[in-house]
């Protein structure tokens, strides 16, 4: 009777081994993928806030990965992606839906980053070796930047974008309300200091 016992209870123990290894087994082969490259794949990734707000969200469009953040109001404050021309971009908004600040790649390829007035106006544009300055009527107010021929220059603008002064080449010139010269102060061709004064028409009234 003993030996019975103890043969169904080892056949009740092997039985129930074979299944655990079994079973190890098969936890091990599905998992054992995702554990050795540590990829997680989705078309969508939501993270949500304590109240159950959607504040990030990364998923994928026609043009490439996007990542997309908003405050507790649901209202996108930031979008981190690629634009259509397969460039990366990054936009930041206020809660009024505003962009504050742009940053990525201008026309030539090269880095830009603009930030804006309230208005949706262009408040300052820095790029490829220049920055400009804009008032609040989104005329130009000032330009520090490099010449057509290298040399760094810098450009002032009255209220409604006419230029009135500039600096650069070793002078320095100032303009009227007419757009023409008033005052140039710099150097003459013998490497000397040199100021002319004209007139509201442009013609000089005194040189030295």
């Amino acid at each position: 009777m003993k030996n019975n016992m103890f043969k169904s209870i080892d056949i009740k123990s092997l039985i129930i081994g074979m299944l655990i290894v079994l079973l190890a087994f098969s936890f091990y082969g599905s998992s054992k993928s995702p554990l050795n490259e540590n990829i997680v794949k989705a078309k969508t990734l939501i993270i949500t806030d304590n109240n159950g707000n959607e504040v990030v969200k990364l998923y994928s469009d026609k043009d490439g990965g996007v990542i997309r953040v908003a405050n507790s109001a649901g209202i996108t404050t930031g979008i981190f992606g690629t634009n259509k021309g397969g460039n990366g971009q990054i936009v930041l908004l206020d809660k009024d839906k505003n962009p504050m600040v742009f940053v990525g790649t201008s026309k030539d390829k090269s880095g830009l980053v603009r930030t804006y007035l309230d208005n949706r106006n262009i408040a300052t544009e820095l790029g490829k070796g220049f920055l400009y300055t804009f008032n609040s009527q989104a005329k130009i107010s000032g330009y520090f930047g490099t010449s057509n021929d290298d040399n760094g220059i810098i450009k002032t603008f009255d209220k409604n974008g006419e230029q009135d002064s500039f600096i650069g080449n070793s002078y320095l010139r100032f303009y009227n309300d007419s757009s023409n010269t008033s005052c140039y102060l710099g150097t003459a061709e013998d490497e000397g200091g040199m100021l002319i004064l004209n007139d509201k028409s442009g013609k000089e009234i005194f040189s030295k």
